[in-house]
Formats: structure tokens, C-alpha cells, sequence
């Protein structure tokens, strides 16, 4: 067993929320995806119910986390204040990101009167991340898919060329 987490670098206790997203959120989102690409007429309904269900709850989860990390951020820039600033800000763009993606992975599961909203939803997150941190490449492109699939392919190369 390692140390304990108030021990670890910074670098490990970001790899706390890389662990949990791999491990609590993106495997079985993978997993409910082959179950469901399966031959299982008699259960698709159930499958993608739950399927949209679990990533419901992960997107509020991540967007309560954002909110909290955002509330807890000091607004006195000393020098320790300046290292947890940032940390919080890592933190909070990653559960920003964390909780656009769930909904994203969603959309297409939803009943099409839904999917218009939920894909502004999206959309609408990821530029608060992108406010957030502007050189995170992964989020432009992230952004440019969104632009793609709203049909928007002037957006979308823009997004993709940043």
C-alpha cells in the first residue's frame, strides 16, 4: 500500500480523479456499450434505460463535484493560496470535462425531442472548460465533434485547427 493521499505529490492526487473516471465511469460505460451492440433484443430497452441512467447520475455527480471544487477555491492569491488555486482549477476542469462527456455519450440514447437540449448542454460545457483552460487541445477537439455532429462544419474545423 502506498502513502497516505495527503502524503502524495500533486501529480498523485490528480491520478485520483484519472483513477475514478477510468475505473467508476469510462470502463463500464464501454462495457454497458458492448452489452448493448450484442444481440439482445429482449433486454435493449432495459440496457439502454440503465445505460442513460448511470450516466445521468455521473454527469450530476461530476457537476456537483465542479461546483465544489469552485466553491472551495481560495480568491486570496498568496503563495500557498496560488498552488491550491491551481490545483482546484485542474480539478474543476476535469469534472467539467468528466460531467460533458457522460452527457455526451447520452444523446444519442435520448428520445429525439431530448437530444436538441442535451446537445446544447454539452456544447455549453465544454466552453466553460475550454474559458477555463484555452490550451487544452483534447477540449478543441472534443468541442469540434460537438460542432460536427450540431452540423456546423466551419465550427467544427475551427475547433479542430486550434
Amino acid at each position: 500500500m502506498g502513502p497516505p493521499l495527503s502524503a502524495g505529490t500533486r501529480a498523485q492526487k490528480r491520478d485520483v480523479l484519472g483513477l475514478l473516471w477510468r475505473r467508476v465511469f469510462y470502463q463500464p460505460t464501454n462495457e454497458f456499450r458492448a452489452f448493448a451492440e450484442q444481440d439482445h433484443l429482449h433486454c435493449h430497452t432495459q440496457i439502454t434505460t440503465a445505460f442513460v441512467l448511470f450516466l445521468a447520475d455521473g454527469h450530476a455527480w461530476y457537476a456537483a463535484l465542479a461546483q465544489e471544487f469552485h466553491s472551495r477555491t481560495p480568491t486570496e492569491p498568496d503563495d500557498l493560496a496560488g498552488s491550491l488555486i491551481r490545483a482546484h482549477h485542474a480539478a474543476e476542469l476535469h469534472c467539467l470535462i468528466a460531467s460533458a462527456d457522460l452527457q455526451r455519450y447520452a444523446v444519442p440514447l435520448l428520445p429525439e425531442t431530448e437530444r436538441k437540449g442535451a446537445a446544447s448542454s454539452v456544447r455549453r460545457q465544454y466552453l466553460t472548460a475550454v474559458c477555463r483552460d484555452p490550451r487544452h487541445g483534447s477540449l478543441c477537439n472534443r468541442l469540434g465533434v460537438v460542432e460536427q455532429e450540431r452540423g456546423d462544419c466551419v465550427a467544427a474545423a475551427w475547433w479542430f485547427c486550434r
